[in-house]
């Protein structure tokens, strides 16, 4: 793939699972890919069919949609000492919207972080041609991103949820409501940052 120095899989909010038919050609244009042995990253659809293809599973979130923020992430110990999260601490809660999950990982994936809602919320995988790191959660969205997408109708409304998420960006206290902070918002996007440094470290080191 002359001139990628990495690819991106995005979320989707598409009905059907990462492991049907209809995702046939999403996992083979992954599979291409990682034999390339570019940089990958996954937000949530994208980290489902990470997981997948290398091997695991997913379904449909036995706790329900989490919608707003994933709340109360605990990093593992594999998590602390990965560049994914460096800056992260134990507790974050970040933009996220999702009603599948990935429920068993690969051999060769290691789990960073999970919550009580959904237990793997990133994942990282570093064999042969495959370099993956992947998250549940949206880092490349705001919380306005996902109030504008509900108020859609998509989802439906709990009480106030949309209205904070609209202002929650630059609301303190509409961000506390949804169990996040203005600074750690201001940090949203820590994962893709760091991603972002490893695919500038690992062209680098290709000459």
């Amino acid at each position: 793939m002359r001139g990628v120095d990495g690819v991106i899989f995005s979320g989707s909010g598409v009905p059907w699972g990462v492991d049907t038919a209809e995702a046939k050609p999403l996992r083979d244009a992954m599979e291409i890919v990682f034999a390339e042995g570019l940089p990958v990253w996954g937000s949530c659809n994208g980290m489902q069919l990470g997981a997948v293809v290398l091997g695991g599973t997913v379904g449909d979130c036995p706790n329900g949609t989490e919608i707003g923020t994933a709340r109360n992430i605990a990093l593992t110990s594999p998590g602390t000492a990965h560049p994914m999260l460096s800056g992260r601490a134990a507790g974050y809660a970040v933009p996220c919207i999702h009603f599948h999950e990935v429920q068993s990982l690969g051999s060769d994936t290691v789990l960073l972080a999970g919550n009580d809602h959904t237990p793997i919320q990133a994942i990282a995988c570093a064999s042969g041609s495959v370099d993956f790191w992947g998250t549940q959660y949206h880092p490349e969205l705001a919380l306005a991103d996902i109030g504008a997408y509900l108020r859609g109708g998509t989802f439906g409304d709990a009480p106030g949820l949309i209205d904070n998420l609209e202002v929650g960006d630059t609301d303190a206290t509409a961000a506390a409501a949804l169990g996040t902070s203005l600074p750690e918002l201001a940090n949203r996007t820590l994962e893709l940052q760091n991603w972002l440094a490893h695919v500038r470290a690992t062209r680098a080191a290709l000459g």
